[in-house]
């Protein structure tokens, strides 16, 4: 495959945190700060991962499959302080209706706080983060075949220096990020009706299952990262792809080929 020199390139559309990067280390310092400044508990800033309760950081991993918008961050503390238990989405869905005041507040005093975090202590907030691995050679690899976009609920600021500083080349303009304030559907119809070719595919990739059922009527390839954060359901959606770390460029690759 990788000899066909091919004429028109198909799109691929990447979630970031969860399937390019793993930066829940990043997230977890970052909310947790951010919810001790938000209720008035401190001012004073947690850097260390080992500094924050066991059973807060537990609580944290356990349920950050279920969050989507940095604002959600909100009910996991919220939750976990009230010792109320999250067992399902519908649950964590239930208790976003209740909260969803505090939740659009959060997501503002999260960025303010990742902001300050990132621009006082670049270098230890780079650490927190790692690219999955292989992926930088897969990167390289698709980027033959694809136009590669970023869709994500992460800001912008943050993709993009991330990006430079692990050597994973994109057009900045091809990244939609948590600052243009539309949601992931929103953002794909844009793609599609704006800038790519007729003869040409978009492949979406994200490890949230909601997301790509968001976007099921848009009519473009869904794939699902089950190395990333996610929860894929005991059954699955006949349209969703469930790809492997180890494998899925080959098999991206391989869609490219069938479909022409």
């Amino acid at each position: 495959c990788s000899q066909v020199t091919m004429s028109i390139k198909n799109l691929l559309l990447w979630d970031f945190d969860g399937v390019i990067i793993d930066s829940i280390d990043e997230c977890l310092i970052t909310s947790y700060n951010a919810y001790r400044q938000y209720q008035g508990l401190s001012n004073g800033f947690i850097y260390r991962l080992d500094d924050i309760p066991i059973d807060i950081r537990g609580e944290f991993y356990r349920n950050r499959k279920y969050v989507r918008p940095a604002g959600e961050y909100y009910i996991i503390y919220r939750a976990a302080s009230s010792g109320v238990k999250i067992d399902n989405y519908l649950k964590f869905e239930e208790l976003l209706k209740e909260n969803a005041d505090n939740v659009a507040k959060f997501h503002n005093n999260f960025y303010s706080v990742r902001d300050d975090f990132r621009n006082s202590f670049q270098q230890y907030w780079f650490g927190l983060h790692r690219v999955y691995a292989g992926i930088k050679t897969k990167w390289q690899e698709l980027n033959k075949y694809f136009d590669f976009y970023i869709v994500s609920d992460k800001d912008f600021k943050s993709i993009s220096l991330i990006l430079n500083y692990f050597d994973l080349p994109i057009q900045q303009e091809k990244i939609f990020s948590a600052d243009i304030t539309l949601t992931k559907k929103m953002v794909i119809e844009h793609i599609l009706k704006d800038t790519h070719d007729a003869s040409e595919r978009l492949f979406f990739i994200d490890d949230n299952y909601q997301h790509l059922l968001d976007v099921s009527d848009t009519g473009i390839r869904l794939f699902y990262a089950s190395w990333g954060y996610g929860e894929m359901p005991d059954k699955i959606a006949r349209y969703i792809i469930p790809l492997e770390l180890d494998t899925f460029d080959h098999y991206l690759i391989k869609e490219v080929f069938n479909g022409t």
